[in-house]
């Protein structure tokens, strides 16, 4: 008998289917400190594209949605022991995933839908693996039939290990998009740099930041989500400059590094009304007190903004960025000198 392999992937592949706004307070008992209440609504945005990455979901995905490809997800199982027992015949087996309706809207059809194995790539990673960097997979590997039931039973089973579904997003270009919207989303691919002028604040580094408040208007017509209430965001601190500012730019791999510790990264929030307010308190704190001695320009990178969840992941946000009177962008900072 033929011993398995260690560990094997399935793929699927899919050929047709279907805040508040209250005032900040003060009331220092320190004498020896002054207070500074400044605000901007100067800023800079970047929406850029960058390759899905989902894995570790509660479900995986097949097929299409709103320009959005699901068309392939890989699915690792550890091998038992049991299979290598040579007493052992295998008589028959199958692999079981279970439709959620809620979600599915028409069952693609069975002859749309083909399944294979092969032998685990060591390049393959759960929170890592998406459809621009898994050129390893073969076209010609084995394939499985695959069919439709309403319940079926087993006398083993194998649960997965690790899985995810390869999310190919939709084109900037398709229409759908507007580049007087920053957008952000996680099947998407949508990633939004903002960059306040801090500049302008006159905030020294020996400053302690008391509060900082981050206000960003949502256009809920040109997002797609059941209630914006529902998406949560979070802002991140860049670690280098961004050179050029064009909106919509196609990345294989997200270039633009952030901060992950949490003085520099803010809280998360979801819109309140239609407006997005995120405290930067912390995050802001990081970057001024990161300048050199000698430095007294403020290095103002920027903050990158994500979408961090969502009802579901076809879920998107449209920012206003423009600089209007009414629901413009606003940083509100309130800092104390010694």
């Amino acid at each position: 008998m033929s011993r398995f392999p260690s560990r094997v992937l399935i793929l699927f592949s899919i050929i047709l289917a279907s805040c508040e706004n209250d005032a900040f307070v003060t009331n220092l008992d320190h004498t020896s400190l002054t207070t500074h209440e400044e605000s901007t609504t100067s800023f800079r945005f970047k929406t850029y594209q960058v390759p899905p990455t989902l894995g570790g979901l509660h479900s995986v995905y097949v097929g299409k949605k709103d320009g959005i490809d699901a068309s392939r997800t890989l699915v690792e199982f550890e091998s038992h022991e049991i299979l290598r027992w040579s007493s052992i015949v295998v008589d028959s087996g199958h692999f079981q995933f279970t439709l959620d309706t809620t979600y599915a809207g028409l069952i693609p059809e069975v002859s749309g839908i083909t399944m294979g194995y092969f032998r685990r790539d060591s390049n393959f990673a759960e929170l890592e693996s998406n459809y621009s960097n898994v050129d390893w997979i073969v076209d010609d590997y084995p394939k499985l039939s695959s069919q439709f039931v309403t319940d079926s039973a087993g006398l083993t089973v194998f649960t997965g290990r690790t899985d995810v579904t390869l999310f190919v997003p939709p084109d900037l270009s398709s229409g759908r998009f507007d580049s007087s919207f920053s957008y952000l989303g996680v099947a998407t691919g949508l990633v939004t740099i903002v960059k306040p002028d801090l500049s302008i604040l006159n905030i020294p580094k020996e400053a302690t930041i008391g509060r900082a408040k981050l206000s960003l208007p949502v256009d809920a017509e040109s997002s797609y989500a059941e209630a914006i209430d529902s998406l949560f965001f979070q802002a991140y601190a860049l670690e280098d400059t961004v050179t050029t500012w064009s909106w919509g730019e196609v990345l294989t791999a997200d270039s633009y590094e952030h901060h992950t510790a949490t003085f520099a990264r803010s809280g998360s929030a979801a819109p309140v009304g239609s407006i997005l307010k995120l405290d930067v308190t912390e995050l802001l704190q990081s970057v001024i007190s990161g300048r050199e001695d000698d430095e007294t320009e403020i290095l103002d990178l920027g903050f990158k903004l994500k979408m961090i969840n969502s009802k579901t992941v076809f879920d998107y946000a449209a920012l206003r960025s423009d600089s209007s009177a009414v629901g413009q962008p606003l940083l509100e900072v309130f800092f104390e000198v010694p």
